[in-house]
């Protein structure tokens, strides 16, 4: 279903294409307009000034003065009608093949209320100019968001090539193994004596693993030490740097492989991890990821730069929140008063 944002976009469009002075010229559009992507027709012997919607009883610019309006025709040709659905995939409301009836419906519909709206003088009134210009302002913003889009979404291959050479933990695949023991037990008679001795346990378990003593079994023990059930599986398979925890993700890629890391403190476990393998992935393999990541980059550098430019201030008497209004005080009961009394 078309959004409802598709009805403020069309009303721009329609009174661009009833200023026109004849309703089946062509309009040739110039500046950033011009970019618009090109539509591919669903049938390539109409012809771009061929109408393809017809409307009765819709006058246009030349025919608003006639007495009845029952009697005009608007016409709108192809490329006009393909001008609007190239401007709507532009600002992220792409139109299937499928859909264009529908749109050119919703289009003679809009069409249809403006001409009763327009008779009684609506659109002078203060609403409908300030909602236009807040629209003006959402779209212009929208479209340009979507150019930058577009102008960032592929890198070069030196680009490409630099991000990889300099980010070589971002690709690299670790095996993982882990000894998870919990710091908090809710049976335990004293809690902050658990966690204690949990930790104690976790030290233990980490000078032992360091010397090569098997991961499942020492779980094994430490859980049985502290008198817990149900040790959780030690294999972790293949991580990337992003899957692991913000605050730990470079000490334990600087382990080297075989490695043991220290014991993290996870908010609710205590943690061993051991990097069983590495490897580099190839840039082959990353391309894609690379080509999201710079140009998401390059959007945000884009977007702080458009918004650090300009500063305001707020006027807090006017924007503050409203105090809290104080419950009615109410005065005692008289059963209240007398239970006081005794």
């Amino acid at each position: 279903m078309i959004r409802i944002l598709l009805s403020f976009v069309l009303a721009a469009a329609i009174a661009g294409a009833q200023q026109s002075p004849d309703a089946n010229s062509t309009n040739h559009q110039t500046g950033p307009a011009s970019q618009l992507p090109s539509v591919k027709s669903a049938a390539p012997a109409v012809q771009p000034e061929d109408p393809v919607i017809t409307i009765s009883g819709v006058c246009g610019e030349n025919s608003a003065k006639h007495a009845n309006s029952s009697g005009c025709t608007t016409k709108i040709t192809r490329e006009q009608f393909e001008k609007l659905i190239a401007a709507l995939a532009l600002s992220g409301q792409p139109v299937p093949a499928g859909g264009r009836q529908q749109l050119a419906q919703t289009w003679v519909d809009l069409l249809a209320y403006e001409k009763v709206a327009s008779a009684t003088g609506m659109e002078n009134s203060p609403e409908f100019q300030g909602l236009m210009e807040l629209i003006r302002l959402r779209t212009l913003s929208e479209i340009y968001r979507r150019n930058l889009q577009m102008k960032f979404r592929t890198p070069s291959a030196q680009d490409i090539d630099d991000y990889y050479r300099q980010n070589p933990t971002n690709f690299t695949s670790i095996k993982l193994s882990r000894i998870l023991i919990p710091r908090k037990n809710p049976a335990a008679a004293n809690r902050e004596e658990y966690e204690k001795r949990a930790l104690q346990v976790a030290s233990d378990l980490r000078e032992r693993a360091a010397k090569g003593e098997d991961f499942s079994q020492l779980q094994k023990e430490g859980y049985a030490t502290l008198e817990l059930i149900a040790p959780p599986a030690t294999d972790l398979g293949i991580r990337r740097k992003a899957s692991l925890l913000t605050e730990e993700q470079d000490e334990i890629f600087s382990v080297s492989e075989g490695g043991v890391s220290k014991v993290e403190q996870e908010p609710y476990s205590f943690v061993i991890y051991k990097i069983e393998s590495k490897r580099l992935m190839s840039k082959e393999e990353v391309t894609d990821e690379i080509s999201r990541e710079i140009s998401k980059q390059r959007l945000e550098k884009a977007y702080k730069e458009i918004t650090s430019a300009v500063h305001s201030e707020f006027n807090q008497q006017y924007f503050a929140p409203a105090p809290p209004v104080n419950p009615p005080v109410t005065a005692p009961s008289v059963l209240q008063s007398s239970s006081q009394a005794h």
